[in-house]
């Protein structure tokens, strides 16, 4: 999935949208890996991975239609969950 290089069509926009969905199963995944020896940083590192991909999906669709509303507007939705990812 790179939301990066091709236009975002609706399949890749749900993924990221569902990926965005089960962020906590992805810190969970990392800590069960790791068995908890893993530095902080790599959880918030797995923690704003779908975030991450959301601003650039939404960053993207922007540049594609020019409209702010939606696009830009969720874009920093996304963006400000990505501070709370260091509360952890």
């Amino acid at each position: 999935m790179q939301p990066w290089k091709y236009r975002v069509t609706f399949p890749i926009f749900f993924v990221g949208d569902q990926l965005t969905s089960i962020t906590q199963l992805f810190v969970d995944f990392s800590i069960l890996i790791s068995a908890g020896y893993a530095p902080d940083y790599v959880q918030v590192i797995f923690y704003n991975i779908p975030a991450i991909i959301r601003i650039i999906q939404c960053i993207k669709r922007y540049h594609e239609k020019f409209e702010a509303y939606p696009h830009l507007v969720n874009m920093f939705k996304y963006i400000s969950s990505v501070p709370g990812s260091l509360l952890l």
